[in-house]
C-alpha cells in the first residue's frame, strides 16, 4: 500500500497534487502493483494515468477535483479541447474503490436553454479508460462532470457497482456511462442523474458493443436513459437491462441505428418509466428508429428485441419504427402498462433524432408519432403483444388508440385494452397476417 500523501500529497483544496498521485501510481505499478490510498482531503487534480494492477482507494471524505484549465491535462492525441481527471490506456486489471468522490467542473447549467449553444473552449471529463482489461469501479461518488462523465472505449471485462454519477440535469453533453465497442460489462446499482445520456452503448469503431449487463439502477436524464446508439458503426449484441427505475427523462428506453449497424438479441425487463410533465414534441417512453446519417451511410438493421414487465406514466406515446428497406424483425411486447396523466397534443410531435444528421426528412420524423395512438409500431416482421393495457387519467378527448400499427406483417395480438374505452384500442394500417386472441 502506498500512500499519496507520502508522496507529497496535501489534499488542502489548494495545492495541485496530480504529480504526487501519479508517483505513488507509479511506484505502485513498478513494484508490481497494490493499492494507492487517498485519505481524507480535496486533492486538486487533473490527467491522472492509472496502470496496471494498480487498485485505487479513494477513503471516505477523499475528493479528487478537477483542475478547470486546459494546461493542467495532457493534450490527448484524438481528443482536442479535453481532459480527464483519470485515463487509463492499454492497462490490465485495474480498480477505483473506497466511497470517495470525484469532483468536476459542471455545476452550472449549459446548453438546454440556449441556441446557439455559447462556445467552451474546454471541458473536463472524469474518465477515460481506453483498450482496457479487467476493470473494476466500486462505490464512488462521480460529480458534476462536465462532458461524459465515465468512458469506456475498447475495453473488456468491465464491472461498476454501487456508484453515483450525478451531473446538472441541464448541462448538455454531460452523460452518465458511456461504453464504447466494449465486452463482457456489468453496471449494476447505480444512482445517475445526466444532463444527457445516463447509460449509453456506442459502437465510435468497428469492434462490436456485445454481452452486456445493467441492473437495479435508478436514472435521471434530459436525453436517453438507457440507450444504444447513436454511434452504431458495428454490431451491438446480447444486452440486457433489467430492474431499472427510470424518473423524469425524456427517453426512457432507446435504440437508435444510424451508421448501417445491426442490434439484435437485447432484453428490456423489469423496468419503470416516467417522462417529465412537460410540453416537449419528442418525448417518448420507449423509442426505436432505423435511419441513415448520412447518404453514404449504410441501412441498419434491428432484430430479436423483447420489451416485458415494464410499467409507464407519461402523457406522451412510444415510437418503435423501422424502414421500409429494412423493417425490424422478431419484436416481442409483453405486461406492458401505460397510465396517462393528461392529454396532451400529438399534432406537433417529431421523433428525437438523437445526433448529428445530414440527410433530409424523408417524412418519418413526424409521420407515425403523430398518430392518435400511445405506442405507434411501423415496419415489423414478426410482431407480439401480449397484454397492453392503458389508462387515462384525465376527462378529455383521449381520441386515441392504445396501438397503431403499419406495415407490419406476421404479428399475433393478445388482451390490449384501453380504458376508458374512447377509441379503438388498435388501429391497423397496411398490416398483414395478424392474428388476434380468440377472446379478444
Amino acid at each position: 500500500m502506498w500512500s499519496a500523501k507520502d508522496f507529497g500529497a496535501k489534499g488542502d483544496d489548494k495545492s495541485c497534487d496530480t504529480s504526487a498521485i501519479q508517483a505513488a501510481i507509479d511506484k505502485c505499478a513498478g513494484s508490481g502493483g497494490g493499492m494507492v490510498y487517498c485519505d481524507a482531503g480535496t486533492y486538486l487534480a487533473g490527467g491522472i494515468v492509472l496502470k496496471s494492477r494498480v487498485h485505487l482507494y479513494l477513503a471516505p471524505g477523499a475528493v479528487l477535483k478537477a483542475l478547470p484549465n486546459s494546461q493542467d491535462y495532457p493534450e490527448h492525441p484524438l481528443r482536442k479541447n479535453r481532459g480527464f481527471v483519470l485515463m487509463a490506456d492499454g492497462a490490465e486489471d485495474i480498480s477505483i474503490s473506497g466511497g470517495g468522490t470525484v469532483l468536476g467542473t459542471g455545476q452550472e447549467a449549459w446548453g438546454r436553454a440556449e441556441y446557439p449553444r455559447p462556445p467552451l473552449s474546454f471541458r473536463v471529463s472524469l474518465l477515460l479508460f481506453e483498450n482496457c482489461k479487467n476493470i473494476s469501479i466500486t462505490g464512488i461518488n462521480f460529480l458534476m462532470s462536465d462532458s461524459w462523465a465515465l468512458h469506456f472505449r475498447l475495453c473488456e471485462n468491465l464491472h461498476i457497482d454501487h456508484c453515483r454519477i450525478l451531473n446538472n440535469y441541464f448541462r448538455a453533453n454531460s452523460d452518465g456511462i458511456d461504453p464504447d465497442s466494449c465486452k463482457n460489462v456489468i453496471i449494476s446499482n447505480c444512482h445517475i442523474t445526466a444532463g444527457d445520456d445516463c447509460i449509453v452503448a456506442k459502437t465510435t469503431q468497428e469492434q462490436p458493443m456485445e454481452n452486456m449487463v445493467v441492473t437495479n439502477c435508478i436514472l435521471e436524464s434530459i436525453s436517453t436513459a438507457l440507450k444504444l446508439g447513436t454511434e452504431s458503426k458495428a454490431p451491438f449484441r446480447d444486452i440486457v437491462f433489467n430492474n431499472c427505475v427510470i424518473k423524469n427523462s425524456v427517453i426512457g428506453l432507446g435504440i437508435y441505428v444510424k451508421d448501417g449497424a445491426l442490434v439484435e438479441r437485447v432484453s428490456f425487463s423489469n423496468i419503470t418509466i416516467e417522462n417529465p410533465a412537460i410540453d416537449h414534441k419528442t418525448v417518448n417512453p420507449i423509442f426505436m428508429d432505423i435511419e441513415k446519417r448520412h447518404e453514404d451511410s449504410k441501412t441498419g438493421k434491428i432484430r430479436d428485441i423483447s420489451f416485458s414487465n415494464i410499467i409507464i406514466n407519461s402523457s406522451y406515446g412510444s415510437l418503435i419504427q423501422g424502414m421500409p428497406e429494412s423493417p425490424i424483425e422478431n419484436l416481442s411486447l409483453s405486461n406492458i402498462s401505460i397510465r396517462v396523466p393528461r392529454e396532451v397534443d400529438f399534432s406537433g410531435r417529431s421523433k428525437n433524432i438523437g445526433g448529428n444528421r445530414s440527410i433530409e426528412d424523408d417524412g418519418r420524423d413526424t409521420e407515425f408519432i403523430t398518430k392518435p395512438a400511445y405506442f405507434a409500431i411501423a415496419h415489423v416482421r414478426g410482431l407480439t403483444i401480449e397484454n397492453l393495457k392503458l389508462t387515462i387519467d384525465q376527462d378529455g378527448n383521449h381520441n386515441r388508440a392504445a396501438l397503431y400499427a403499419y406495415d407490419v406483417e406476421d404479428a399475433y395480438l393478445k388482451n390490449i385494452g384501453l380504458s376508458p374505452l374512447n377509441a379503438k384500442p388498435v388501429i391497423l394500417d397496411s398490416c398483414r397476417n395478424i392474428r388476434y386472441n380468440a377472446n379478444d
